[in-house]
């Protein structure tokens, strides 16, 4: 799996799976078998570890591939490989398995799927920095007219538009500097941060993977804060209680942006948020080295980064 981001399972795996029944299949044996597996790995959704997923369902789809090839499963489940690759943040794989289905007879013979695929892997392309490529899929999904919905497209609009602004976002680039008023009032700066290694966290408090990963930053803070690791959150919550709230559950002490916006919060535009979790973290010169790094990675790479000479 990709160490420079994890990202647990969302509703759009689910809708993925569930999607998995739309296509018609012409092998009974196939068809059932292809049934039974998503059904396997719907049930282990909440269940099981992340990791333990990620790994379980991918050995299952492919173990199908091998035995079914050249059934019309095959290629719906190098969409759902893609997808769930999507969703752990091996975008280089999910590049890989979409491709493999857009360019299967399958991918023709259901436009609606089509088009969603290349929305998926519009969005792996903006995570591996290949905007060209982004562009052009994006850029197929807005074209497709009324075989899809107007809010899909209209999406791919909103991430053609992003892609000038993650263009100045690239890894090795300096992060777009900011000046605003934290929750507590406070003038934050990220310039003002400059020989600190600084993650900057897009959550909210709504966001269930951003909950599950509170532990795992608030451990790393605590190891790091004293070595000159520094958080600053940019909550897209609209509720100041329910902030404030969690915030004192939790006991995270870290700077928090807030201005009670949500989507439209003024430090998430300029960054061109449209999903959370979304982190990008910063070495002690203010340049961007990782982003949307979670769990043992995060760990290991602030520990990489705190070890670079000032």
């Amino acid at each position: 799996m990709k160490p420079s981001r994890i990202i647990f399972l969302t509703f759009a795996f689910v809708f993925v799976l569930m999607l998995a029944h739309t296509i018609v299949a012409q092998s009974e044996s196939s068809t059932e078998a292809y049934r039974e597996l998503t059904n396997q790995i719907k049930g282990m959704v909440g269940r099981v570890e992340p990791n333990e997923l990620y790994t379980r369902a991918i050995s299952l789809i492919e173990d199908f591939i091998k035995k079914y090839p050249d059934s019309k499963e095959t290629g719906q489940a190098r969409l759902l490989l893609g997808q769930i690759c999507s969703q752990f943040g091996d975008d280089e794989k999910a590049v890989k398995y979409i491709n493999d289905f857009l360019n299967s007879p399958q991918a023709e013979e259901n436009p609606v799927v089509k088009y969603q695929a290349l929305y998926m892997v519009g969005t792996s392309y903006l995570n591996l920095e290949k905007f060209k490529e982004a562009e052009e899929s994006f850029s197929a999904v807005v074209s497709a007219g009324g075989v899809i919905s107007e809010r899909l497209r209209q999406s791919a609009r909103m991430q053609i538009e992003r892609i000038g602004i993650l263009e100045k976002l690239r890894i090795g680039m300096p992060a777009i500097d900011f000046e605003t008023r934290g929750f507590d009032g406070k003038r934050i700066a990220l310039r003002d941060f400059r020989g600190k290694v600084v993650l900057l966290d897009f959550w909210a408090t709504w966001c269930a993977p951003c909950r599950r990963e509170i532990p795992n930053v608030l451990g790393i803070y605590r190891d790091f804060h004293g070595k000159g690791f520094e958080i600053i959150g940019i909550s897209l919550d609209q509720d100041k209680s329910k902030l404030k709230e969690y915030l004192k559950a939790n006991g995270i002490t870290w700077p928090q942006v807030f201005d009670g916006k949500g989507w439209d919060n003024s430090i998430g535009r300029m960054y061109g948020i449209m999903s959370i979790p979304t982190t990008y973290l910063l070495d002690r010169e203010g340049r961007i080295r990782y982003k949307n790094v979670r769990g043992e990675s995060l760990r290991k790479a602030v520990a990489e980064l705190i070890g670079e000479k000032k």
